[in-house]
């Protein structure tokens, strides 16, 4: 026993001052993109259609080389005010070039494929109903072709407000940001 626990500080101490001899991935970058939505206002009629487009040039954060993904998978968060809680909302999106999935009703994975150089996607969110919606997103990570970095996304709602107004005042200190640079967006969708 006594052994066994020198040969663990032992090990631990090289580590500490030799590094660490697995491959780890050091490096990572962080890309961040505005969200493109069409017609994005506070209020929207329950018959509007908001346009969500993306448009990368595949280097993103990278000061050369491109990711090496030949698709990148997009998973909107969309989700309602029901009874002062925000619960995930399904059957918004609406397929338009895009290949979308819905593993067990929790999310929808939308592909954004590198087509002429550039992963690009257009898709459109229509709400069942009226009522207050979170919109928000996530672009899975990438990997730079031909380095050892970690590409991060950072989508952010570039607007002067995110309409945290519309929440009770219990929900709205677990949402923050900066104009022009906020992560989720909050819309009334009326009759």
């Amino acid at each position: 026993m006594k052994r066994v626990f020198i040969y663990i500080v032992v090990v631990g101490c090289l580590f500490v001052f030799y590094g660490c001899p697995f491959p780890f991935d050091p490096h990572e970058c962080y890309y961040e993109y505005p969200i493109n939505i069409k017609k994005l206002k506070d209020t929207v009629k329950i018959t509007d259609t908001l346009w969500v487009e993306n448009d990368f040039d595949p280097r993103f954060c990278l000061e050369s080389g491109i990711a090496n993904n030949e698709r990148l998978m997009e998973s909107p968060d969309i989700r309602k005010l029901i009874n002062d809680t925000l619960i995930f909302c399904n059957n918004v999106i609406v397929n338009h070039n895009v290949v979308i999935t819905s593993y067990g009703h929790s999310y929808y994975y939308i592909e954004v494929p590198l087509q002429n150089g550039r992963y690009q996607s257009k898709y459109g969110i229509v709400f069942p109903d009226t009522g207050i919606y979170s919109l928000s997103t996530h672009i899975n990570g990438a990997k730079a072709r031909g380095a050892n970095i970690n590409i991060s996304f950072k989508p952010y709602f570039d607007t002067p407000s995110n309409n945290i107004y519309l929440l009770p005042e219990k929900w709205q200190s677990y949402y923050y940001g900066v104009p022009y640079r906020y992560d989720s967006y909050f819309i009334a969708v009326v009759e």
